[in-house]
């Protein structure tokens, strides 16, 4: 009776012994350092003026990464393949020592407002990196011929407004979206 018992649990006591030793594994990184790279944001609204913020990027297994405003940066403008300024550094407004600094270094136009149907790229240039560019094409409106409002209780018994918008002729999608009101 006790042999057939420890044939039952032996299996499973072997099983638990050998996974709870090979729960963690440190793995060292071997390779050479990672080059940092240019790193670019920017969303086009065509309300204001062209705005990129610039940073480097570094290696996420650094003992302590400290942020460095990026001043000396090229950061050029261009509207369907023509050149339209070189964005000016913009500095940020002083913060309390208990913030941590923002690693994002702003860059403003000073005159452009985003079209719909245009193309805009930018191009930047850091000393000792290699140049990095993106693009973006801000969409024509979409014309609008009737909106439905309806609302609904949420998985989790919130109330939300659902907003259905019609797009009018040539246009393939209806839009949906959910509004949640504030509590």
């Amino acid at each position: 009776m006790k042999k057939r018992r420890l044939m039952i649990y032996f299996p499973a006591l072997l099983l638990i012994a050998v996974s709870a030793g090979s729960c963690e594994s440190v793995i060292k990184f071997r390779g050479e350092g990672v080059d940092p790279k240019i790193v670019i944001y920017s969303l086009l609204h065509p309300d204001s003026l062209i705005k990129v913020s610039v940073a480097v990027s570094h290696a996420v297994y650094e003992e302590r990464y400290d942020p460095e405003q990026i001043t000396d940066a090229v950061v050029r403008l261009y509207r369907d393949g023509k050149f339209l300024e070189t964005l000016t550094y913009e500095p940020h407004e002083p913060q309390p020592d208990s913030y941590t600094e923002d690693p994002y270094s702003r860059y403003v136009s000073r005159v452009n407002r985003p079209d719909y149907g245009s193309t805009y790229r930018i191009e930047v240039e850091i000393p000792g990196l290699k140049t990095a560019s993106g693009e973006a094409m801000l969409p024509e409106m979409v014309p609008v011929t009737g909106i439905d409002t309806s609302s609904a209780i949420g998985e989790w018994g919130d109330r939300q407004q659902i907003v259905k918008i019609k797009p009018g002729s040539g246009q393939k999608r209806m839009i949906v979206t959910g509004l949640q009101p504030e509590a």
